[in-house]
């Protein structure tokens, strides 16, 4: 089994990696290694170690400090295809490559995600763990941009690679893709809940598996995601679009693109209006030839100091509402994978009309 787990800070995520790779151990008989991808640069951050190792404390993982290079340890003599691998952190890894001693490299993204991927095809079973950072309203420079954007990457290559992706959301599991240990409740830890999201009823499954798809998302659609989640990827995919048939939103202008069968970054558009003193108009957006609206999700992290950024996110978080509330149909988009959040067909899959 291959999985990656991704979410907030202190949402869960190793939680559940560790209680998946105990179950799949147990489960097949096999070692569990812990592989510890994390370089301390300070107190906090040796501090943060020591919490993660008392957490792992009695529950006989193997540990294996692994910085840089993963799929490395397949080559090595004493690598078992066979044990259970629990890799946290993705973002950790990315850190190590792109901030080294050697200075800043902005490609190290691709190299990390082949690396992951080839590591990931040489074991039996592998949990990988990432940090959903794409929901804020923040405006970054280049660097923290071309970071956030690398990880995206990587996060999509894992989440298309695994069999179930999972999203922990303080202390609660969706699975996005798969639904985990499912039959192994028996060898799960007591000390973790399984949640209901593993009961799934025949209709639930279905919608999930279908997720979106051009003969069951119809009418006026809603996609919203975090930054860099693939969220245009998955709409130009879905329903044959062209360049042409997508419009982007510009920071800097408060008329929306005109004729465009599809507008993405809506979220731009609002922070125009922000700048010039304007309202937002959702009514604007579904109109003529539009029936699929594009926004990026801003609304996780800390509230902006700045009284432009927090205006935005609070009038994007009010536009998001309003289009979800007029839309056939609303799409979430985690790591590549669209999510059904809304549908009117209920038994139709996600929106069929």
């Amino acid at each position: 089994m291959k999985m990656y787990i991704t979410g907030g800070a202190k949402c869960g995520k190793s939680t559940l990696a560790q209680d998946t790779a105990i179950a799949l151990s147990a489960r097949d008989g096999v070692p569990r290694y812990y592989i510890a991808t994390m370089q301390p640069a300070d107190a906090e951050d040796e501090s943060r170690i020591r919490r993660h190792i008392a957490d792992r404390d009695g529950l006989d993982f193997l540990t294996i400090e692994q910085p840089r290079h993963l799929s490395a340890l397949c080559e090595t003599d004493s690598f078992q295809p066979e044990a259970v691998y629990l890799v946290d952190s993705v973002t950790a890894l990315l850190a190590n490559e792109m901030f080294g001693k050697e200075g800043t490299d902005k490609h190290a993204g691709d190299r990390v995600a082949e690396d992951l991927l080839r590591f990931a095809a040489g074991v039996r079973h592998a949990v990988f763990v990432s940090d959903g950072i794409y929901s804020d309203a923040a405006l970054y420079d280049d660097l923290t941009l071309c970071y956030r954007e690398a990880l995206a990457r990587i996060d999509r290559a894992l989440a298309s690679h695994c069999d179930t992706v999972a999203e922990c959301v303080y202390g609660q599991i969706r699975y996005l893709k798969g639904s985990g240990l499912t039959d192994d409740k028996a060898v799960f830890p007591k000390r973790f809940s399984l949640p209901e999201t593993h009961q799934k009823s025949g209709t639930e499954q279905r919608r999930e598996d279908r997720g979106m798809d051009r003969d069951n998302v119809q009418g006026k659609i809603f996609v919203f995601g975090g930054a860099f989640q693939g969220k245009c990827t998955c709409v130009r995919e879905t329903f044959g679009l062209r360049d042409a048939d997508i419009a982007s939103c510009a920071e800097d202008s408060t008329t929306l693109p005109a004729d465009a069968r599809c507008i993405c970054h809506a979220e731009r558009y609002v922070l125009a209006c922000v700048r010039q003193g304007l309202q937002p108009e959702a009514e604007a957006f579904f109109s003529g030839n539009t029936d699929i609206v594009i926004c990026d999700d801003i609304s996780a992290g800390i509230v902006p100091v700045d009284p432009v950024l927090r205006k935005w996110r609070e009038e994007t978080g009010i536009l998001m509402r309003k289009l979800s509330a007029e839309a056939d149909s609303v799409i979430r988009v985690v790591a590549g994978i669209p999510v059904p959040m809304k549908t009117d067909a209920p038994d139709a899959g996600c929106g069929q009309h």
